[in-house]
């Protein structure tokens, strides 16, 4: 059982934190880009729900976020 737990933690640890761009222009590198367009998917895992009405606005980000 300890094995297990173990085995857990470390892949919870592997498992690297997804990065979401939303907005009209291009995100940071490294960043997944979400259209207003894009409805959720298991294989994505990201998206919004059906029925949504998602806009996007531009501003600018403050230096050094």
């Amino acid at each position: 059982m300890k094995t297990l737990l173990v085995a857990l933690i470390f892949c919870m640890g592997a498992c690297g934190a997804e990065k979401f761009s939303f907005g009209t222009a291009e995100g940071p590198t490294g960043f997944v880009r979400v259209e207003t367009t894009a409805l959720y998917s298991d294989k994505t895992g990201y998206g919004f729900e059906p029925g949504t009405a998602v806009q996007a606005q531009s501003t600018p980000r403050p230096a050094g976020n």
